[in-house]
């Protein structure tokens, strides 16, 4: 009996193995559990709006978005793969003043450098991962424009093999933005701290408005270009803190000129009353928008007329000339007032 015991015991551990060996895995579990904080935790009313850029897995695939917003405190930016069943493994992060704080070699960033990371299992992973950060311990002006890498590992399952093992893609993400100098496609990204209505004076990025949007143009930045424009002049309003091209979410803090005769154009920023300017840039040409390295950009340290260190002016021109045909113009300052 005992010998029979034995044997029918071990025909059903078999049998066991053999049905748990036929069941494909579920897909990897999310765990909010993994997470530090859920998805905007620390900030619950941002000053303006939040600024949202979408997160590409392998250059050309939206995989989700990268959120960065603030109040009068605090700083969150926030990774979500909201589409495709991606699932994030790693994600670096890396705040600086300029391109050139963020860690690179030969002008292609190094993810592994970054100041902030986290590593999650692989067979698990998060669709959510936030950084958040006391605004005065980030060692930046509160006045300032950042510079922003956020990068990710990203996974998902695409099938399973004849055994049953789940088959994954891997592909890097970034946040959309603006190309390093290196060959890889890495990007960045600027973010100017938004004010909270403290009566204090505080710097915002501004642009001319009037014209296309950037975000109509598949960039992940506010701003416009105007035209094109024939010979005359043209009165644009200079919006500060205008997110998503909304005039409404943003303050007017001037005017712009421009006089064009067909040959030269002249340019004057005008700010209103209660504002200055500490730099300005300038893009006037034949492209709807300015060129980089053979393409597009719409970062304002990459247009080709530029006046910095202006301490507070209230008005900055400009004279280019070797112009013909109709123009386009991109005009941006940095605006310092209480708003």
């Amino acid at each position: 009996m005992n010998k029979q015991y034995f044997i029918w015991g071990a025909f059903l551990a078999l049998l066991l193995i053999v049905v748990s060996c036929s069941e494909q895995p579920s897909s990897p579990q999310v765990t909010q559990e993994n997470n530090t904080q859920s998805i905007m935790s620390v900030i619950s009313e941002p000053c303006g709006a939040a600024e949202e850029y979408t997160l590409y897995a392998g250059q050309t695939i939206d995989a989700g978005t990268v959120t960065i917003a603030n109040d009068a405190e605090n700083l969150c930016v926030t990774f979500n793969t909201t589409a495709g069943d991606w699932i994030i493994v790693e994600t670096h992060l890396h705040l600086a003043a300029t391109v050139d704080g963020i860690p690179q070699k030969n002008g292609n960033p190094i993810p592994g450098q970054f100041d902030h990371k986290r590593e999650y299992d692989f067979a698990e992973g998060v669709q959510i991962d936030e950084y958040c950060f006391n605004i005065g311990d980030l060692n930046f002006d509160e006045n300032e424009c950042l510079v922003v890498a956020a990068h990710a590992s990203l996974t998902k399952i695409i099938g399973y093999d004849n055994e049953g093992n789940p088959i994954y893609q891997q592909e890097t993400g970034w946040a959309d933005g603006e190309d390093f100098p290196g060959k890889n496609w890495a990007t960045y990204f600027n973010y100017c701290l938004q004010d909270c209505g403290s009566g204090e004076e505080t710097c915002q990025t501004a642009f001319a408005a009037g014209g296309t949007c950037f975000l109509d143009l598949g960039f992940s930045r506010w701003g416009w270009t105007n035209g094109p424009w024939e010979a005359g002049t043209y009165n644009l309003d200079i919006y500060a803190g205008a997110a998503q091209c909304d005039e409404s979410k943003g303050t007017l803090v001037g005017t712009l000129t421009v006089n064009y005769d067909g040959g030269a154009a002249n340019v004057t920023f005008s700010m209103t009353t209660g504002f200055t300017m500490d730099e300005t840039q300038l893009y006037v040409g034949n492209d709807i928008l300015p060129m980089n390295n053979g393409a597009y950009t719409v970062a304002p340290g990459q247009y080709p007329y530029i006046h910095e260190g202006l301490g507070g002016v209230s008005s900055d021109s400009y004279q280019v000339t070797g112009l013909s045909g109709e123009i386009y113009v991109v005009a941006h300052a940095v605006v310092c007032g209480e708003y």
